[in-house]
């Protein structure tokens, strides 16, 4: 819409909300913009508490909601804090007229870091407890279990932002009409991805729900880096496979919006260890393209990994802890460098470059490969 049509005050409103025009968008360039106090409510609101464990009635949830950890606090959060504090980047509502981000990072203590209310005590602690009281192995059901936790995990968020999507079309508040249909167009465009995305994550958790129940984990395929070193930055999350470390696109937004068709997910944890630090990735048989993927990082010398890997989690990831010395210690350059990263992948107007994971020639982290095992025929 390029210019205001001429409405009834009883019409449905031109945005799309269903509701009549005096109740929507009439005179919305006279309203009060939208203030901190309204969306610090919604977004408090939008924190729900649930377990997302694939309970029964024989098998009942117990303890209480809790703060479910998608790092590991002990061994993890702990060897890169400092005083009890790491960094995260925090997104919050954004000015979309002006496409202005608040990113960060800001200090969080690390009983609130990389926490979601997901879980009750009860299934937290036997879902996970093979991670949890002893070291990660190479093998498939450890794959799976960090894997799982990061869908669960994106599946909340993904219902969190499903929530939060009527109060941040109200940022048209205040401001003219041409700003309103931007942010409106945007908003339903962002819209119609989460919906897309969470009835996605959900037809995925409900394959690894079988898995967990099953205890069978024939169907994994996971590929580990072991690092010398400790990550100076530790992360966990699922994402659909948009293009490889050689520039090559795997899933383009053509793919995106074919509604009947199963995209190519990766789960990926980078967590410390008592021997240093561990890369995770895992997904499901039947996902050729991240076997595509994780071809393109194996096809990498050593020395090149852990930066590549430093690419790929500021890129595509927004539940990273960092550690305040070393980001402290980076150049204003290389700051800015993965800033623009985290940037990219809140920017719902633009198309990801093919090369976002290519070699840009930055070094990052001073890390060493030590190992790496797979059970994918590489």
């Amino acid at each position: 819409m390029s210019r205001k049509r001429k409405l009834g005050r009883n019409d449905p409103c031109w945005c799309g909300s269903g509701r009549k025009y005096k109740k929507c968008h009439l005179r919305r360039e006279d309203d009060k913009p939208l203030n901190m106090g309204d969306a610090l409510r919604a977004i408090k609101k939008a924190d729900k508490k649930l377990c997302l464990y694939p309970s029964s009635e024989t098998d009942e949830c117990d303890g209480g909601i809790i703060k479910a950890h998608t790092i590991q606090r002990n061994g993890g959060l702990n060897q890169i804090a400092v005083d009890g504090h790491v960094y995260q980047f925090e997104v919050h509502l954004p000015d979309l007229s002006s496409g202005d981000e608040s990113l960060g990072p800001k200090l969080i203590g690390i009983k609130k870091a990389t926490t979601f209310t997901g879980f009750c005590n009860k299934h937290d602690t036997y879902v996970f407890k093979p991670i949890e009281t002893q070291p990660v192995e190479d093998n498939k059901e450890h794959a799976f279990l960090l894997g799982y936790r990061s869908i669960c995990r994106e599946l909340y968020a993904k219902e969190r932002q499903l929530d939060l999507i009527d109060i941040t079309k109200q940022a048209d508040r205040g401001k003219s009409f041409i700003e309103q249909v931007s942010i409106q167009k945007t908003m339903d465009i962002y819209s119609q991805g989460v919906k897309a995305g969470l009835e996605d994550i959900k037809y995925r958790k409900t394959n690894m729900d079988d898995i967990l129940q099953s205890g069978t984990f024939d169907d994994v395929l996971f590929y580990n880096i072991r690092l010398n070193e400790t990550p100076d930055f530790m992360c966990s999350g699922s994402i659909l496979v948009e293009m490889d470390f050689e520039g090559n696109v795997l899933q383009g937004i053509e793919e995106f919006e074919k509604v009947d068709e199963r995209l190519d997910y990766i789960s990926f944890s980078l967590i410390g260890t008592d021997e240093g630090g561990l890369a995770s990735f895992s997904f499901l048989k039947g996902n050729p393209l991240s076997i595509d993927f994780i071809r393109s990082l194996a096809n990498l010398s050593d020395k090149l990994i852990p930066n590549a890997l430093t690419r790929f989690t500021f890129e595509f990831f927004e539940n990273v802890a960092v550690s305040p010395p070393w980001w402290d210690s980076l150049s204003e350059e290389k700051k800015d460098s993965l800033r623009n990263r985290k940037k990219e992948g809140i920017d719902i107007s633009k198309e990801r470059n093919s090369d976002a994971l290519v070699d840009d020639k930055i070094h990052f982290v001073d890390w060493s490969v030590s190992s790496c095992s797979s059970n994918i025929d590489l």
